[in-house]
């Protein structure tokens, strides 16, 4: 059938747009019209996916340290880290390990950038967003 998506909101409000399996089809005019919204996000969806935290990483695998000094880096953050200010806790030094293999299971996603890559489009994109 014939018809059309508007979205016409407040230019302060962002709208989000979810077009699972959608086929729309205008024979006058644009299927879907942005008329006025701060941004407007479009997302095309074949399938349902799990739902829980999905990593965004590389599978590089550094200590904890090199992360924060490449996101230190990355940032021009002019913070002054200090390791070892603080004593551990009964834990022990903080460590963790990413691990993309459920985006890549879910999503059938082998596309690779190395961590401080990745991290420079992630931060762009936010910059474009503000």
């Amino acid at each position: 059938s014939d018809g059309q998506i508007i979205v016409n909101t407040d230019k302060e409000k962002k709208t989000y747009i979810l077009m699972d399996g959608a086929d729309i089809t205008c024979k006058k005019n644009s299927p879907v019209q942005i008329l006025s919204s701060e941004k407007t996000v479009i997302a095309l969806a074949e399938k349902y996916y799990e739902s829980g935290i999905f990593n965004a990483c590389s599978n590089e695998n550094y200590k904890l340290k090199k992360y924060v000094e490449m996101m230190k880096s990355i940032t021009n953050s002019k913070s002054v880290l200090n390791y070892g200010a603080r004593s551990y806790g009964k834990e022990g030094m903080v460590s963790f390990t990413p691990s993309a293999d459920k985006v890549m299971r879910v999503l059938d996603y082998k596309h690779f950038v190395p961590f401080e890559e990745g991290y420079r489009i992630v931060l762009k994109t936010i910059k474009q967003e503000d």
